[in-house]
């Protein structure tokens, strides 16, 4: 994973309407703000270094979560938005954990909110956090040993790993950035199976369908899977096409990659036509009392739709 840091003074600026507000930004607590922009895969994550304050009577993260996005969500909208962000940035802030359960404990924002899990940023936590010295190694630590630690999510504690390496320059164990990282997350569980889902209607991409089925599972935050074979697509078919559609030239009006949007089929439609497919699927599926009814956490918090995971069967 690469580590890049950039900072920059938060002046007073109007957030577009798009945001739902129309008040200056940062008008009370201009400063600056100091991140580390780190990717994993090529999935980003920023992570904010400035320590915010929050109410020492909040009693668990999930509560701090909500005083967050009721009183400091300007934060989470500068770090995650244009025109420092983008729709894929996903955001660190990083907390005190609850007694008991961690070592140290995040929320995860995106573009739209705060997640209860983010896999990516997890893993580049499992480098960040030691080499920012947040998390504090045992006085006998050896190179080339691993070394775990409890990260707090929303969505529970989940277990990080990584591997430890001597830096020459600073003559200080650091983490290894050639060797993996990972966690083991908390506990997933399937809701339904095989759960059938009619529609009643006429949604675009939907026309030559009446009904099909999914899973709907939890893993962190709660997910829709569909099996795209139903519908007749080839995920994989989709995706060389995407590939080889990147090839040709922005200008060149090939009708081999011209989309028709009223019927989904694999030689019709490219990557974006089935990611379109999917943010409207999804939309769909959140409004639906036959999922929700289904959600079951024990922690109420979490029983909302996240995501839906399209599969190739």
């Amino acid at each position: 994973m690469d580590i890049d840091q950039c900072s920059w003074t938060i002046a007073p600026t109007v957030l577009p309407s798009t945001f739902g507000m129309n008040m200056p930004l940062f008008n009370k607590d201009p400063s600056l703000i100091t991140t580390i922009d780190m990717h994993t895969q090529g999935e980003p994550v920023r992570i904010l270094t400035k320590q915010l304050k929050y109410p020492k009577s909040l009693k668990n993260l999930l509560e701090k979560r909500t005083y967050f996005n009721n009183n400091l969500d300007h934060y989470r909208v500068i770090l995650n938005s244009e025109p420092r962000g983008h729709e894929a940035m996903y955001g660190v802030i990083v907390l005190e954990p609850d007694e008991g359960m961690g070592d140290i404990a995040v929320l995860f924002t995106h573009n739209e909110g705060y997640s209860t899990m983010c896999g990516h940023a997890s893993l580049a936590l499992c480098r960040y956090l030691i080499d920012a010295k947040l998390i504090p190694l045992p006085y006998n630590v050896v190179e080339d040993s691993i070394f775990n630690f409890t990260l707090q999510c929303p969505c529970g504690p989940i277990q990080c790993s990584t591997k430890l390496v001597l830096d020459k320059l600073s003559n200080e164990i650091i983490s290894n950035k050639n060797h993996e990282a990972s966690y083991i997350g908390v506990k997933s569980f399937n809701v339904a199976l095989d759960l059938n889902i009619e529609f009643k209607n006429d949604i675009k991409f939907f026309k030559n369908y009446t009904n099909f089925y999914l899973d709907l599972s939890f893993g962190g935050a709660f997910y829709c899977l569909l099996d795209l074979t139903q519908l007749d697509l080839n995920l994989n078919d989709i995706i060389i096409k995407n590939k080889r559609k990147n090839f040709v030239d922005n200008d060149n009006n090939d009708e081999n990659f011209l989309v028709d949007t009223s019927a989904l089929s694999s030689s019709s439609c490219d990557l974006d036509t089935v990611l379109e497919f999917g943010k409207s699927l999804l939309k769909f599926l959140k409004n639906q009392e036959k999922i929700t009814n289904l959600l079951n956490h024990e922690n109420s918090d979490l029983n909302f739709l996240y995501g839906l995971i399209l599969t190739d069967g």
